[in-house]
């Protein structure tokens, strides 16, 4: 009967280790999990920041385009 108990006593000690580890684990996966997703967030911010600057970079080309043509007309006219 006490081998029994003590086996018992055992694999109680065990499940409980187990129990401890797998919580461990538990909330490493969360905080991972939540490390993935405020850097996916983090990236399709700047995702985002970058086509913002790359619109901007074209409408900035754009108007320069558009002053120059505009500066060339205004000379040829004067020169006419």
């Amino acid at each position: 009967m006490q081998i029994l108990q003590s086996d018992v006593s055992a694999k109680e000690h065990r499940i409980i280790k187990l129990n401890t580890a797998l919580t461990k684990m538990t909330t490493a996966f969360e905080e991972a999990n939540a490390e993935v997703k405020a850097l996916s967030h983090k990236f399709a911010n700047l995702k985002e920041e970058k086509k913002h600057e790359e619109i901007m970079s074209m409408m900035e080309r754009e108007l320069r385009d558009v002053s120059e043509r505009h500066v060339n007309e205004v000379l040829v006219e004067l020169a006419v």
